[in-house]
């Protein structure tokens, strides 16, 4: 079975998951959204994807001894660079400085991502499928609920709806390239578990930040 097959069976499960579960969702359709919590959102988005492009410039020098490998990350760079410039756009939309400050909770899923770079690059470029499948699939449900909750429309949130627009066709051209390298069957194993982290750490990052808002909501409703 091609990885990718694998793949998208487990990102399926995982937006499936979600779309059920999530304490975010749950909050979205309870019409319990805030600006704050987007505003948290759209920081923390900014320094995924700012880490993110350290990230991939790193990987273009690490593998250049596979120049396969090697391009691959030099495109990806060239695709996402500039991205953390659109949740700055959208923090000042909101009236929010920027000020990179992420939750713990993803400061600790970068550190796992950039460990992961250093020691095992296939597992990497599928974080990069992951995610890119995870917002075309999770991003225009996300952004109905903004738009539902608080009236907040894309041009607002343009870190998440350029990639709603764009992430389908990269996450096939990532599913594509990872079935091209023939992977063996201990490297996929391994991709695979690295999936099931992944979505660990999506889904504690999602969940704090709607838990961080719930107790905002409950103590604003204590006070009034």
């Amino acid at each position: 079975m091609k990885i990718s097959t694998l793949l998208e069976t487990k990102v399926d499960e995982f937006c499936l998951d979600f779309k059920r579960n999530s304490r975010l969702f749950k909050m979205g359709r309870e019409g319990l959204l805030t600006t704050e919590l987007v505003k948290n959102y759209v920081r923390n988005l900014e320094y995924l994807f700012k880490s993110n492009c350290q990230h991939i410039a790193v990987a273009a020098d690490l593998y250049q001894a596979n120049p396969v490998l090697s391009n691959f990350f030099i495109n990806k760079f060239e695709e996402e660079n500039g991205h953390d410039q659109w949740a700055r756009n959208d923090l000042k939309a909101l009236g929010q400085e920027s000020n990179l400050q992420a939750m713990s909770e993803m400061e600790e899923m970068v550190r796992f991502l950039e460990l992961t770079l250093k020691t095992s690059p296939y597992a990497y470029i599928s974080y990069m499928y992951f995610a890119e499948y995870m917002t075309a699939v999770l991003g225009p449900i996300w952004l109905e609920l903004m738009k539902k909750n608080l009236g907040i429309n894309s041009t607002q949130v343009t870190s998440l709806s350029k990639h709603v627009e764009l992430d389908g066709d990269h996450a096939s051209e990532v599913a594509m390239f990872l079935d091209d390298q023939n992977l063996h069957e201990v490297q996929i194993q391994n991709v695979m578990k690295f999936i099931s982290e992944m979505a660990g750490f999506y889904n504690n990052f999602f969940n704090k930040l709607a838990e961080r808002h719930e107790s905002r909501n409950t103590e604003y409703q204590r006070s009034v």
